[in-house]
């Protein structure tokens, strides 16, 4: 409208639509210029029903009622607490949580390779008064050139000291051993060799009571694969490929795929896939061309892990006539047959609108031999020279010259009539 009308919000008083009163801005709620409003930080208080309303010197209008729903995440009151109990006794234990329904709750006895996720879980941990008991743990497993995090899982109390021992040896023994007063265990970079094995976790009380509890920690291996040669500047059209994919260490079964430039190959027309061994795989490529050129990569999974070893392959193809020449003013410039032309423009930049401050970027592109150079105008004037005006052009792989001008901090005085003219010795 005009005049230009001021916008206000208003927001309901309550929970339902009735009665409005003017929406008082907080510190993290902004209103632009065009009657938006934003909320930098949302809140539950935010929620309620909106509307806006424009008035000017000739009248005002009102719109339609908005409600803004604030889904509030599930969160724990209290994250963590411990509990005191006789053994034989009943224990409650409270999981108080707050957010909008509904909210899926989950129970779990924390064993030796699970651990919190603080954003998420909220623990209590339960002390029974008596001698000190290691629940039964699982067989571990973890995988080689990875961290191993195991906790001894002890119930009773007082717990005087908890410790871990393998072989008779109280840990840890090297350096890549960490053991924690809490029975956590931790154990960088695991070896199949050195790690693989029985541990036992040791708790004891006050009273020097103990309990002992062994687990089995076996170390899985990922597939390693070995160098691929490149096959650049090898192989000529007509030939046959073949590139061999082989692992130096990893546990069995292993499974082989390929790709070509991030695309699965399936092994159908010229390309077969083989499986050499349990160890091996090849890809053969009968009659390559130059559409078999590209990144080649095989890719090894077990149960462990994946790895993936990329060779690139380049198909030399002898020139050929794409259209067949003609008797005609035309000139060798390498290997390349080209004709003189006048520059002929592709592309050209259309009108624009912008608000003073932003960057903003022209952009001619046009063809032509010998390759033409741009002049840039404004107004029928070259264009200021500013810092804040950077022209440039380059040359693309298809022979097109591409020429911009990028204005940063646009200003009102930066309007006007842009213009790009592309000229060689032919013409323009």
């Amino acid at each position: 409208g005009y005049p230009k009308p001021i916008i206000t919000w208003k927001k309901a008083i309550g929970a339902s639509p009735g009665e409005y009163k003017d929406f008082l801005y907080e510190p993290n709620v902004v209103q632009y210029p065009n009657g938006t409003i934003h909320f930098k930080k949302i809140t539950k208080e935010s929620q309620g029903h909106f509307l806006c309303e424009a008035k000017n010197e000739i009248g005002s209008g009102v719109s339609k009622v908005i409600f803004l729903k604030v889904n509030v995440a599930a969160h724990f009151a209290m994250k963590n607490k411990q509990i005191f109990i006789a053994r034989g006794k009943q224990v409650h234990i409270q999981c108080n949580v707050q957010g909008d329904t509904p909210i899926d709750l989950k129970w779990r006895i924390q064993n030796s390779q699970q651990h919190l996720d603080e954003s998420i879980d909220a623990s209590a941990k339960v002390n029974i008064y008596g001698p000190p008991f290691i629940r039964e743990m699982p067989k571990i497993t973890g995988v080689s050139g990875k961290d191993l995090v195991i906790k001894c899982p002890v119930a009773g109390y007082p717990i005087d000291k908890i410790h871990w021992e393998r072989d008779g040896q109280t840990l840890p023994i090297n350096r890549r051993q960490r053991a924690y007063a809490n029975g956590t265990l931790i154990i960088e970079q695991l070896q199949r060799l050195e790690d693989a094995g029985t541990y036992t976790c040791m708790a004891q009380s006050r009273e020097k009571q103990t309990a002992r509890r062994n687990v089995e920690i076996q170390v899985l291996v990922p597939p390693k694969i070995m160098p691929i040669q490149a096959m650049t500047n090898m192989l000529r059209e007509g030939m046959r490929a073949a590139i061999s994919c082989q692992i130096l260490e990893g546990d069995l079964p292993v499974s082989f795929r390929w790709e070509r430039n991030g695309k699965p190959v399936i092994g159908t027309g010229n390309e077969v896939i083989r499986r050499l061994d349990e160890y091996s795989a090849s890809l053969v490529v009968e009659h390559i061309s130059s559409e078999h050129s590209g990144n080649y990569s095989c890719i090894a999974s077990n149960v462990a892990g994946t790895e993936k070893f990329t060779v690139p392959l380049t198909v030399n193809v002898p020139p050929k006539w794409v259209i067949e020449p003609k008797d005609s003013a035309a000139q060798f410039i390498g290997k390349r047959l080209v004709h003189d032309a006048s520059p002929e423009l592709l592309y050209w930049f259309s009108e624009q609108t912008l608000q003073p401050g932003p960057t903003v970027s022209l952009k001619c592109v046009a063809t032509g031999n010998p390759p033409p150079q741009f002049q840039w105008t404004l107004d029928g004037f070259p264009i200021p020279d500013s810092s804040r005006f950077l022209v440039g052009q380059y040359v693309t792989i298809h022979d097109d010259v591409i020429s911009h001008v990028n204005i940063s901090n646009v200003k009102d005085e930066d309007g006007g009539e842009y213009s790009c003219t592309a000229q060689n010795s032919i013409g323009k």
